[in-house]
């Protein structure tokens, strides 16, 4: 396959929110989230890589993420886009992209399913990556094709959710059977935080960088969900930062983290959250000795490249990147838990993280009035 060329979008700088940080370019920051053998260029100059920069054209119109030239860009493909303050500070605003088709007249009545897309990184005033460069790496894109409202809070701690799920709920056609929870690291870990906290009214999540965590874990949660279950699929990177891979290793650090960040990404801290999600998903597990026992001696590539033992395990290419993955079915015989880890990927959401994601997710619903969780069909196949 040939070279693609360098495109000079890569050189594009990222404005942080914390005005006392220095601005750094999306190659830079592709570099700083990257492992000791991310290879960035290789990935830049990829068909992958292409696709990638693609995908963000609508962070290129503007700086400004209400731009006219922004607007007209959704309404094209079929999205009206908003942004509302949503509390009492200044910088928590609401981005909602809503299809058009809900305005039509012959629509009067429908409901769509609600995504919420939670961005990277904290959830303060200066905190975490600006929502819309998380809007433009396929979240709105998938919104537009599949026809579900997108809802992307600058504030992704649990009750300021709740008060934007109440506001949607109430104003905009939303399918309360079918609300999902999908983020990118620091929003994956508020993702599961939220669904634990409240099981009864999510269907599903996305858990993108691949590792199921939530940082204020609380038994009686987990044991409250374990009656509502919540499947999930994980979307994680082989060459991320943290060395999420193979989870039943501690593996250094290339980048700093904290220490509550490391803790989690030892062997210990990634198998133990990893078995407290398939227990809520009535899915059998293994101690972190009979994992990697297992997988050292009888594993796949796909389980080996991940490193957790799996009912079934798969590999395919696409846009000439390897993605393994690892399909549970849980004591009812429903595909409810899947991992795929792309290959060569630093701590950057994946271009097609929505679309492995969706296909997934979008079998589950549940029932508003009992939080009964319904499968529309229990074997997956892509």
């Amino acid at each position: 396959m040939a070279q693609i060329s360098y495109d000079e979008r890569w050189d594009r700088l990222l404005q942080p929110k914390d005005p006392s940080q220095q601005p750094i370019s999306l190659r830079e920051n592709l570099i700083r989230s990257g492992n000791k053998d991310f290879d960035v260029d290789k990935l830049l100059c990829s068909e992958y890589g292409q696709h990638t920069i693609d995908g963000m054209e609508p962070f290129f119109l503007s700086e400004d993420p209400m731009a006219p030239s922004v607007i007209t860009y959704w309404e094209k493909k079929g999205l009206r886009k908003e942004r509302i303050l949503g509390g009492p500070q200044p910088w928590n605003y609401w981005t909602i992209f809503t299809p058009l088709s809900a305005s039509l007249p012959e629509n009067a009545g429908r409901k769509y399913p609600l995504v919420f897309g939670l961005h990277g990184g904290g959830a303060g005033e200066f905190d975490g990556e600006p929502v819309f460069l998380a809007e433009s790496t396929g979240y709105a894109r998938k919104a537009a094709q599949e026809e579900f409202i997108l809802a992307m809070p600058e504030d992704h701690d649990t009750p300021p959710i709740m008060t934007f799920y109440r506001y949607l709920v109430q104003n905009y056609p939303v399918d309360q059977s079918k609300v999902y929870l999908t983020g990118y690291s620091a929003g994956s870990d508020r993702s599961v935080r939220a669904a634990l906290r409240h099981p009864e009214i999510f269907a599903g999540m996305l858990i993108g960088a691949g590792v199921p965590f939530n940082l204020e874990k609380d038994e009686n949660e987990i044991e409250n969900a374990i009656k509502y279950k919540m499947p999930f699929i994980a979307v994680g990177c082989l060459s991320d930062k943290g060395n999420h891979t193979p989870f039943y290793n501690s593996n250094p650090i290339d980048n700093p983290v904290p220490d509550f960040i490391a803790k989690l990404l030892s062997a210990e801290g990634k198998m133990e959250w990893v078995n407290h999600f398939f227990r809520i998903n009535h899915i059998p597990f293994f101690s972190p000795e009979e994992n990697k026992e297992y997988v050292l001696s009888h594993g796949t590539d796909a389980e080996q490249r991940i490193g957790m033992r799996a009912q079934r395990s798969k590999t395919w290419e696409w846009a000439g990147q390897k993605h393994f993955c690892l399909d549970y079915t849980d004591q009812e015989g429903i595909d409810s838990v899947r991992y795929v880890f792309i290959e060569g990927l630093p701590h950057f959401e994946p271009v097609n993280m929505l679309d492995l994601a969706w296909p997934f997710l979008k079998r589950f619903s549940r029932d508003p009035r009992s939080g009964s969780l319904i499968c529309s069909q229990a074997r997956y196949e892509d």
